[in-house]
């Protein structure tokens, strides 16, 4: 009975300093606010009544802007609220403060946003009927960190940056925003590879997306891409281009279904070759897109004919292969 009573009168104690509290001017409540350093009492004191949470939630949201975690910001971005991430960065929230816990730590929001757009795991969790209006928010928040000057050009754990998670993705309207505000095309990852190493492929299937990695691909060549570009092996695009289309033989003899289309190849190797690309280039192992393209010509002559008719060098490769022939 004593602890009921120690308990009420604990619970009327806290009323009253409440109501104390309440009946103090607008400044002094904003004075003792500001000597809040959690979040989480703040958050308790402007839940008493509208009076206090009209008063004090914006100095929530500029405490939880100096916070290690920035959860208002992290919110946002989870649920493509564009309402909260403006309240949030009124307050003085960092659109460029990486997340600190959990699964997206070290990542920017901006790059969160993007991958959000095509995250499976994320997707099975929204009603079929909720999705398009979610990624039509997710967009408008990308466009809106952007404005608020997001870095466009943060590279994360793998040295994979807005642009090149958009790119990868396939999400051409985000690719285009970047491109527009300055987004690096000339970057490469962990390994060497650049934009055009990790669009050739998708660019040149049979599949419904392949002409809008083409037109991706189109983008970054206007914007600056260097058609040349090489990897750790001196593997230039149109290696890659090879390497693709042997992948896609491969699968094709596992599998029995054709997933590479001879006129996106073609698309692919004369975009190349139109901003430049070097049709003889050698590998660090001395191959060239010839030399590559004659080990699958039997299953696949296209890209073979396709060379020799844009002029690839046969002296070159015969030249490589009788030394070939000499070892």
């Amino acid at each position: 009975m004593s602890n009921q009573i120690s308990q009420c009168t604990q619970y009327s104690y806290g009323i009253n300093q409440t109501v104390y509290l309440t009946m103090l001017p607008n400044e002094l409540i904003l004075l003792i606010a500001e000597k809040f350093s959690q979040k989480r009492d703040l958050n308790s004191l402007l839940r008493c009544n509208r009076r206090l949470h009209g008063l004090l939630n914006q100095q929530l949201y500029q405490l939880d802007a100096r916070s290690r975690n920035n959860d208002a910001m992290w919110r946002a971005v989870d649920t493509a609220d564009v309402d909260l991430a403006k309240r949030a960065i009124a307050a003085g929230s960092d659109p460029n403060k990486r997340c600190e816990a959990g699964i997206w730590a070290r990542y920017h929001p901006l790059f969160v946003a993007v991958v959000q757009a095509r995250n499976t795991s994320k997707m099975k969790l929204i009603p079929k009927d909720e999705l398009p209006g979610f990624l039509e928010r997710n967009d408008s928040l990308i466009r809106y960190l952007v404005s608020q000057g997001a870095d466009v050009n943060h590279s994360d754990n793998y040295q994979e940056s807005p642009l090149w998670k958009a790119v990868s993705m396939g999400e051409i309207t985000s690719v285009r925003l970047f491109l527009d505000n300055g987004a690096d095309v000339s970057m490469q990852d962990c390994q060497g590879s650049g934009l055009a190493h990790l669009v050739v492929r998708p660019a040149q299937s049979s599949g419904q997306n392949a002409l809008i990695y083409l037109e991706i691909l189109n983008l970054l060549l206007e914007h600056g891409l260097d058609p040349n570009t090489s990897d750790r092996s001196n593997y230039t695009p149109l290696h890659e281009q090879m390497n693709a289309v042997s992948a896609k033989i491969f699968r094709t003899s596992r599998t029995k279904y054709r997933t590479l289309s001879e006129e996106r190849v073609e698309d692919v190797l004369k975009l190349l070759l139109k901003y430049g690309a070097d049709i003889d280039a050698r590998s660090r192992f001395g191959e060239t897109p010839l030399s590559m393209a004659l080990e699958f010509l039997q299953d696949e002559p296209v890209c073979f004919k396709l060379l020799l008719h844009y002029g690839a060098d046969t002296s070159l490769f015969l030249r490589l292969w009788a030394g070939s022939q000499k070892k």
